[in-house]
């Protein structure tokens, strides 16, 4: 997947979900670009103006019961219409746009069905041929990798399993004074993580914390390729 538009411009924030687990020099990085009907890097159409798939809160149906789906961010729960062509980066774009929740804080946010929490629906496919039926429950979530920094400082980066390694130091180097990219290494329980390959293929667990070291670290070792 091209990394291109995650890459630009990378930024440190602080997230209220985080605040109190962060400790003492960690900040969380994510990626400073429009959200506005945007998700995945992708421009969606725009609706008409008052049209969006979230429900507002009282709002009353007459005659046939509207067909909708819940969807559960943090400790909220947001219903919204379903239907046939209904894709997750339509749903994630309009609860960004609605009062519910910040686009800003749904960056690399993922839809996952209700019989899997470490399972990610495609951003583009509609969620019918997904499996995802009237009245299901998907939950929205947005993943955070830990970044040791070799100079003691710690970081939070938003990921998508798609990401590639390089994404990784590239996100760190950008809000962080650091030598060359060439330098430094990423690591995963003292194994080199190969910069080309994807989250998805490197066999990492869900949010893991990953180690950034200088390339004549002693302790590192090469990755093992999967069989």
């Amino acid at each position: 997947m091209d990394q291109g538009p995650f890459l630009e411009r990378p930024i440190a924030r602080e997230d209220k979900r985080h605040c109190d687990m962060l400790q003492p020099g960690t900040t969380e990085i994510g990626n400073q670009r429009d959200m506005t009907n945007m998700v995945g890097g992708k421009r969606k159409f725009l609706p008409e103006e008052g049209n969006t798939v979230v429900i507002p809160k009282k709002r009353r149906f007459r005659g046939t019961p509207q067909q909708k789906i819940l969807i559960l961010w943090r400790n909220v729960t947001i219903p919204c219409t379903f239907s046939a062509l209904l894709t997750p980066a339509t749903v994630i774009t309009d609860i960004g746009n609605s009062e519910r929740a910040s686009s800003a804080a749904l960056i690399k946010a993922t839809l996952t069905p209700p019989d899997n929490l470490l399972a990610t629906l495609h951003l583009d496919t509609p969620l019918s041929v997904q499996g995802i039926h009237n009245g299901d429950i998907l939950t929205l979530l947005v993943q955070h990798a830990t970044i040791l920094h070799p100079y003691d400082t710690q970081h939070l980066v938003v990921y998508w399993e798609e990401d590639t390694m390089q994404y990784f130091l590239t996100a760190l180097r950008d809000i962080s004074p650091i030598p060359p990219l060439s330098e430094f290494i990423l690591c995963h329980n003292e194994l080199h993580l190969d910069p080309t390959r994807r989250f998805q293929d490197c066999n990492l667990p869900h949010e893991p914390t990953l180690h950034v070291r200088f390339n004549n670290h002693p302790d590192t070792h090469a990755r093992n390729e999967p069989t």
